[in-house]
């Protein structure tokens, strides 16, 4: 399933102005990037946040990348805004993401900058959205045995998986990509996904009650 890239900056600056006076350097000087010196002060004063907006000019869409504090000394792109259309594909979107990461990284580079500029891949699998082991294999046997059948078995398989999640899993899992890949990747219907994702946020939920009460 591809989603929208995910980049964040992290600053080693002291001051987080001196950042932004960084990313206020790159918009200034690289090819095809302009600093927006209005729009950043309206988004900072939005926000309440060290914030700023850099014009990718060079593409037709000229989208404005919003980038703002995340937490600490992390930064992140909040939004891309296309300035010539009403809206922009996932991959318009990622493309202007991937430019931006690419050019700041080298102008970093060149420039001296105290910065290091992360981005996520495009393509999510499963494993990266149940990262656990035993939990994804138990889900994956869900998956393989009918489970839009809705036989008492399918359900069971499920919620044996609800159980392992809720016991086991050490990191979240997002049921809005979930829901998603299981409409890409696997042609689930929205109504299918939409159960599928409710049974687990339903049964995660009672079984935390049934912890922290019994």
């Amino acid at each position: 399933m591809e989603t929208y890239i995910e980049v964040s900056i992290l600053s080693r600056y002291e001051n987080q102005n001196d950042f932004i006076n960084a990313l206020r350097e790159f918009g200034s000087d690289a090819d095809g990037w302009q600093y927006l010196e209005d729009q950043s002060k309206t988004y900072t004063s939005a926000t309440g946040e060290p914030s700023c907006a850099i014009l990718r000019v060079a593409d037709a869409h000229v989208p404005a990348v919003a980038i703002t504090n995340k937490t600490g000394n992390t930064f992140f792109i909040a939004n891309i805004v296309p300035k010539e259309s009403g809206r922009m594909t996932i991959e318009e979107y990622n493309q202007v993401a991937r430019d931006f990461t690419h050019d700041l990284r080298e102008y970093a580079k060149s420039a001296g900058l105290r910065l290091t500029v992360k981005s996520t891949r495009p393509k999510i699998d499963l494993r990266r959205i149940i990262s656990g082991k035993k939990c994804r294999e138990l889900f994956e046997r869900y998956l393989n045995l009918y489970p839009t059948s809705y036989h008492p078995l399918d359900i069971e398989r499920m919620d044996v998986f609800i159980c392992c999640l809720s016991r086991y899993a050490k990191k979240h899992v997002d049921l809005g990509l979930l829901k998603g890949w299981l409409r890409q990747e696997k042609g689930w219907s929205e109504k299918d996904a939409a159960w599928c994702v409710e049974r687990i946020d339903v049964g995660l939920s009672i079984l935390k009650v049934n912890r922290t009460h019994y």
